[in-house]
C-alpha cells in the first residue's frame, strides 16, 4: 500500500480496502486509540511490503463517505426498481385487458356460432 493511498480524505477508498482498515482499526492496541492513529500493515500489487499510519478520524471520514455513497445508491436502485415495476404492472394491465376483449370477441362469436347452429334453427 502506498502512503499517499492514506494521507488524502477526499481520495475515495474501495469498500475492501475500508474494511480491511475497520478490521485493523478492530484490532488496535489501546495505546493507538489513545494516540489517535493506528499503524497499517500490507502488500502494493507488486508485492512490496510496507506500513502507513492512518489516523482513526481519517478511517470515520472514509467510512461516513462510502456509506454514504450505499445509501445514494441503494436509493437510486430503489427508485430504479419501483420504476420497473409500475411499467411491468402497467403493461400486465395491458395484457390483461387485450386477454378480455379477446377473449368476449372469441364468445360472443361462439355464442352466435352456436345459436345458428342450435337444433331450433335447423
Amino acid at each position: 500500500m502506498k502512503d499517499e493511498d492514506v494521507k488524502h480524505p477526499e481520495m475515495k477508498l474501495s469498500n475492501e480496502k475500508l474494511l480491511w482498515f475497520l478490521s485493523e482499526l478492530e484490532q488496535a492496541d489501546d495505546y493507538q486509540l489513545e494516540y489517535g492513529s493506528i499503524e497499517v500493515f500490507g502488500e502494493d500489487e507488486r508485492g512490496n511490503e510496507g506500513s502507513a499510519e492512518i489516523s482513526i478520524n481519517e478511517i470515520a471520514t472514509y467510512a461516513r463517505e462510502n456509506i454514504n455513497a450505499l445509501i445514494a445508491e441503494t436509493k437510486r436502485l430503489n427508485a430504479e426498481i419501483t420504476y420497473v415495476d409500475q411499467k411491468v404492472k402497467s403493461a400486465t394491465e395491458c395484457h390483461s385487458m387485450a386477454v378480455q376483449i379477446l377473449l368476449n370477441e372469441a364468445l360472443h362469436r361462439t355464442h352466435f356460432t352456436l345459436k345458428d347452429k342450435s337444433p331450433a334453427n335447423d
